[in-house]
């Protein structure tokens, strides 16, 4: 049998059944003894977004992380995170967003080498920006 992809994404328009292939991925993958990592994308917008769905990346909770491990202050972390600049700033750019929950996705693989990762992404529309956006920051 052919290798296993340790990243898995899944996507297409609304409403034809991500969530529920990406989950019985997750399913397919556990019976057959792996671990996985499940998450779910909903918006690249720091206003927006379940933040009550534990499965479900949360942008302020992402962008907070990168920053405390860049500057290693908590205290100029959360001020970054509180400045209507940087919220505008991020909002603006949607590609951001997905840039950095791809950072976590693929950090969390980093540190977790057996697991693998399952991500139900948002709409085709919206998962193009997630796709390029490490290129699109590449050419910045």
């Amino acid at each position: 049998m052919k290798p296993l992809a340790r990243l898995n994404l899944f996507t297409g328009k609304g409403g034809v059944g991500k969530s529920s292939c990406a989950q019985a991925y997750c399913l397919f993958l556990k019976k057959n003894k792996h671990k996985v990592i499940y998450y779910k994308i909903k918006s690249a917008r720091l206003d927006e977004g379940n933040h009550h769905d534990p499965d479900e990346l949360n942008l302020q909770q992402c962008l907070g992380e990168y920053i405390q491990d860049k500057i290693y202050s908590q205290t100029l972390t959360q001020w970054i995170l509180k400045a209507q600049f940087f919220r505008a700033l991020i909002n603006m750019l949607p590609s951001f967003g997905y840039l950095i929950y791809l950072g976590k996705v693929l950090k969390q693989l980093k540190n977790e080498p057996e697991s693998y990762c399952v991500v139900d992404c948002p709409a085709s529309g919206h998962f193009v920006n997630f796709i390029f956006s490490a290129q699109t920051f590449l050419k910045i």
